[in-house]
């Protein structure tokens, strides 16, 4: 079955292991990645990105957590573009929602004045606006899609050696 497409695509990998042992692991991985990745830690919360050298606009970041589960360590893994892209994204997505709303209240209050409700028109063209929106970000993944399996297995080979799984 194919998976439905998300706006920020994720994954969970089960590694039979302690957390701070997966720790460790991923500290020495990004210690010896420096040229390829550029990783960062912080207790059980990490991030991995492309060096500035190769970065652009598109370039996604990827933030994980690791937690303690029965069977070792769970960690999930969220892809986004860089922070203040992915604000400058849902600010626009914002900016066209209260403009849908603004414009729509002054097209109700033209068609309750009995006047050409023409300010209605803008809720079709901010849906559409919306939906380009919605677009992009599959555009987006589409660019940086070698970079987002690169980090994947970037982190599939940190526990190269012992069992770890993909978790659907």
């Amino acid at each position: 079955m194919a998976r439905r497409p998300e706006l920020r695509p994720h994954f969970d990998l089960l590694v039979p292991l302690p957390t701070d042992k997966v720790m460790v692991r991923l500290t020495e991985r990004f210690e010896g990645a420096r040229p390829d990745w550029v990783g960062h830690l912080t207790g059980t919360h990490g991030q991995l990105v492309v060096p500035r050298s190769l970065r652009h606009l598109w370039s996604p970041w990827l933030t994980f957590d690791a937690r303690a589960e029965e069977d070792g360590t769970l960690i999930t893994g969220r892809f986004a573009p860089h922070p203040s892209v992915w604000t400058m994204y849902m600010a626009m997505y914002g900016i066209v929602i209260f403009s849908m709303f603004g414009l729509g209240c002054f097209g109700l209050s033209q068609w309750l004045a009995e006047e050409p409700p023409t300010m209605l028109w803008s809720l079709p063209i901010g849906v559409i606006l919306l939906a380009a929106l919605y677009g992009s970000a599959f555009i987006g993944q589409g660019l940086t899609a070698e970079q987002m399996r690169g980090m994947r297995s970037f982190m599939e080979g940190c526990f190269s050696d012992v069992e770890a799984r993909w978790v659907s």
